[in-house]
Order: C-alpha cells, then structure tokens, then sequence
C-alpha cells in the first residue's frame, strides 16, 4: 500500500481507500476477509472499516473476517495491540492483546473475546486451509469461497456435524471425500454444465 503497509485478501474480497491515502488519514473499508501488516506511523492510526466496526491499530499484524454473509466480524491479532470500536454506539470499546480472537456479532452487537492460536485463522494466505472441531456449516463457506463451488445442503441435520483438517494444494474432490469418510454425510458432485454455471456439491445426510 502507499505507506508500505502489506495486505493480503483472500477469496472474494474488495479493499477500497481514498487516492489520498496516507497523506491525512490511513482509512480502509473492508469487504471479506484480509491479513494486515501495518507499517508504524504513531500520528496516523490505520483504521480498518467492516460495517460499523472498526479495527484502529497504529502498527502490528493481524486478520479481520467481515464476509457480509456471516453477519460477524472477527478480528484474529498476531502481534501488536488493535482496538476496536463501533460508529453507532459510542461508548464500545475494546483493546485486544495478541493471541486473541473477537468475535463482533452485527446482529446482537455482543463482542466474545478468546485467546487462540492466531497462526490457523491467517493460513489462507499461505494457501493452507485449517479446521479444527468447526462446524460443517462454516468449513462448506469457506471451501464455497475457496474453490468458487456451490454447496446445496438437502437435510439441514448435516450442519450437527464438526470437522477437523489441514488441506493445502488439494482439490475440492479430494476434500469432500475426506469430508465423507470422517462425517456422516454424502457429497455428490455435479460439475459445471458450461463456462458460466459453476460447479455444484450436493450434501446429504448418510
């Protein structure tokens, strides 16, 4: 970025800023999900927007997940300190240390705090993907994302199902037969019938 900070997005994400960006004000708005390095500059705080949360830092690393679909913001820290605060409700505010994840539910506006291990939430940048004890539903839309498929759950008992794997390199074939022989479900692919449709999983329960 213009004052050298480093940003990676993942799948299906937007980053916008102004053309005078870090000359008054680093402001960035976030659409999806993205690994930050913020370079120091303790007269110009960088100001992450997601919705009506905000994640201030003036120089550390960290990953955000403000995918629109999850109706959350979750913000992973690696180092450094963030804090966070809200456009419309003025009195929240919370400075996280490293090691912890936030969870901001844009529904509930309720913020849950725990201490992770951060290196399994920024992976995707180095094209590892990683589950550990995740719900089914989450991990069908993050590999929705990731491969650019369409996922149809026929028998919502599926989403009782948790899932554990490291994948990197793998295709998305691969991953769902693994995915059936450690959970009860059946997975039935239907790939694309042209350039325009994409390809299609159809998840069942066994």
């Amino acid at each position: 970025m213009p004052d050298s900070s480093v940003v990676w997005l993942n799948s299906g994400t937007t980053l916008t800023y102004r053309y005078n960006f870090s000359e008054y004000r680093r402001e960035v708005m976030l659409n999806g999900e993205a690994f930050f390095k913020v370079a120091p500059n303790k007269k110009l705080p960088f100001n992450v927007h997601c919705n009506d949360v905000v994640v201030s830092v003036l120089g550390t690393a960290f990953n955000v997940n403000a995918y629109p679909e999850t109706e959350k913001v979750s913000i992973a820290l690696e180092s450094g300190q963030v804090e966070l605060s809200h456009t419309q409700i003025k009195s929240f505010r919370y400075t996280m240390k490293p090691g912890e994840l936030a969870v901001y539910n844009l529904l509930s506006n309720a913020i849950q705090v725990n201490n992770t291990d951060v290196s399994r939430y920024a992976s995707w940048k180095d094209g590892q993907l990683i589950f550990r004890n995740e719900p089914i539903k989450t991990v069908f839309e993050k590999l929705e994302r990731w491969y650019n498929i369409h996922i149809e759950v026929i028998d919502e008992k599926v989403y009782e199902s948790i899932f554990t794997g490291t994948f990197q390199n793998e295709s998305y074939e691969q991953i769902f037969k693994l995915i059936e022989y450690s959970c009860p479900i059946g997975c039935r692919i239907q790939h694309k019938s042209d350039s325009a449709s994409l390809p299609k999983i159809i998840i069942s329960r066994k």
